[in-house]
């Protein structure tokens, strides 16, 4: 077994040292694609890693979902690591005056979607013990036994691009939208619905439904002047 980790990790060079150690083979390179990349029998997983601070920068920057459509593309099955603590890193946001909830909005939003799309996630408490457990998994997959892991490769398509279109929307989201897409069936239909029309749809309610309705139908120079908050923004991940 072998296991391949990504010569832009910051800890790329402690971590191999640290596997090394178990009696595992293992090779700092460069990764076209994750952070890690695990051969264990006739298995092969690739691995990308994300603290939780990551995921929540990455998620106000819209970067993690198509950092993740990347590896889908990918010839081999793979997965997404966590590592961290979202209850400490709630706590550093008190301290620093920031809305501790935002750290579970965001982590819970983010788990619900990874679900829905099929994407296998492994949660790792502490980076510490990243080596442990990628070490875990060759051993398992050197014995035959592979993780059940599955790819999740499929085109791209129009209706993909619609249901992120409308994502985009504060207090939408991935899984609102494609509710959204599926009752009235095209874009143009739900800018042109009524407020007890949208609201009707499961999970929208009133309140995200004016605000859709605002979206459509402002004049592009009266909508410069409204500004949203920081923090309301971030609804986008409130299921």
């Amino acid at each position: 077994m072998k296991i391949f980790v990504d010569k832009r990790e910051d800890l790329s060079k402690r971590w191999a040292e640290k596997i090394k150690e178990m009696g595992v083979e293992v090779e700092v390179s460069w990764l076209e694609a994750g952070d890690f990349l695990i051969k264990g029998g006739e298995s092969t997983i690739l691995i990308e890693r994300k603290s939780v601070s990551d995921l929540v920068n990455s998620v106000i920057s819209k970067r993690l979902f198509e950092q993740l459509d990347a590896l889908t593309h990918q010839e081999v099955p793979f997965s997404l690591m966590i590592t961290g603590d979202p209850i400490e890193l709630s706590r550093r946001f008190r301290t620093m005056g920031r809305d501790p909830n935002l750290v579970w909005n965001v982590f819970l939003g983010i788990q619900n979607e990874l679900a829905l799309s099929g994407i296998p996630t492994i949660v790792v408490p502490e980076e510490a013990l990243v080596p442990r457990t990628l070490y875990l998994l060759a051993k398992k997959m050197e014995t035959g036994v592979r993780p059940s892991l599955r790819v999740v490769k499929r085109s791209r398509t129009l209706a993909d691009e619609q249901i992120e279109v409308l994502g985009t929307i504060r207090g939408l989201g991935i899984v609102k939208a494609k509710a959204l897409i599926e009752r009235f069936k095209t874009l143009r239909r739900i800018a042109n619905a009524s407020l007890a029309e949208l609201a009707d749809v499961r999970g929208i309610g009133n309140k995200i439904a004016q605000h859709v309705i605002e979206v459509f139908t402002t004049p592009y120079e009266e909508a410069r002047e409204i500004k949203l908050s920081r923090k309301k923004s971030l609804i986008y991940w409130e299921q």
